[in-house]
């Protein structure tokens, strides 16, 4: 088997296999690293493409200085900042304003204003460098992304850099076109703005049960029963709708109003899965003609054995990126 050499000298004499070949094996942390920068797996998605087209069209001109690994991420690094010139925030709407009265439901926001789910089965499988200071699943937490697009682009960039892909300050600095000493000044300002790491990743094997009553509370349309697995103070959102809802009393009247009526026993039907390094559950709904159809995917959040945040992602276009059949 051609080594990484040879398939770098045949790639720069117009083999496209042979750049697939050096190419594909990054193509998954360069998405995750194109998600966290965007908040967007949709815009993550364009951004490899983009980078990935950037990087055949310029292979005559990489002179090896750096490994091809590094090179693929300083692309795409710079193709991601150029897209953030123009875009908005993303967030989520937990925490946007008032919590929601449970009678009320806001129309879908359709702009790029969400973050949106990161499926676990995406994030790339290669063993972490040793130099990163957190996981790839802590690493698309929905905490630490909020707190990401709070950070100005550049500042974002060269803490993923240096936490994430584990690159050296010097290697940022290579790779963002500036000094150690100024990479060494982002990443503390970085810093400063975040706070705390994100928490640890949660533990599938204890949380299954809770998971699968909640599941259960749904097929079987038992407000009841999925209130007893809500903490006090647990929240709901479901992007691209802009409402939210706090509390348990807030949740069980907005579900028992819209979602969770008597009739709507059978109508759902649920499986686990995970997203954004927490677990999740997809449900499909029965539609007129008895099709069960991908509705959403909540990703859920649990403390001390309770759910404490629910985020229901319910926009189709997100939902293609789960490996989960349309219908069933």
């Amino acid at each position: 088997m051609p080594g990484e050499g040879e398939r770098l000298e045949a790639a720069r004499a117009g083999d496209e296999g042979a750049f697939r070949a050096l190419a594909e094996p990054h193509r998954r942390g360069l998405l995750a690293h194109c998600y966290r920068m965007s908040g967007s797996l949709q815009e993550a998605e364009e951004l490899v493409q983009d980078a990935m087209l950037r990087a055949w069209r310029g292979l005559p001109g990489f002179e090896g200085r750096s490994s091809f690994k590094t090179w693929l991420y300083r692309i795409a690094t710079h193709a991601a900042l150029d897209a953030q010139k123009a875009a908005s925030v993303r967030r989520l709407p937990a925490g946007e304003g008032e919590p929601t009265p449970p009678d009320t439901t806001g129309a879908p926001v359709l702009e790029p204003v969400w973050l949106e789910p990161f499926p676990d089965a995406l994030l790339p499988d290669e063993a972490p460098s040793p130099d990163a200071s957190l996981s790839q699943r802590q690493s698309v937490g929905f905490a630490f992304l909020q707190a990401l697009q709070r950070l100005p682009p550049t500042q974002r960039a060269a803490l993923l850099l240096k936490e994430v892909v584990g690159s050296s300050a010097a290697e940022v600095a290579e790779l963002l076109d500036t000094t150690t000493p100024a990479v060494n000044s982002l990443l503390q300002r970085a810093r400063t703005t975040l706070g705390e790491a994100p928490p640890p990743e949660p533990a599938d094997e204890r949380h299954e049960p809770l998971l699968r009553a909640y599941l259960q509370a749904f097929e079987s349309a038992n407000v009841g029963d999925l209130v007893n697995l809500l903490r006090d103070d647990a929240r709901l959102s479901m992007p691209p709708v802009p409402s939210w809802y706090l509390g348990v009393d807030a949740i069980a009247a907005w579900l028992g109003q819209n979602v969770l009526r008597p009739e709507a026993a059978g109508r759902f039907r649920g499986s686990l899965t995970r997203a954004n390094g927490r677990p999740a559950v997809a449900l499909h709904a029965r539609g007129e003609d008895g099709v069960f159809r991908l509705l959403g995917v909540h990703v859920i959040e649990v403390v001390d054995g309770r759910i404490a945040d629910v985020v229901a992602f319910m926009d189709p276009t997100v939902l293609r990126f789960f490996d989960l059949p349309a219908e069933i």
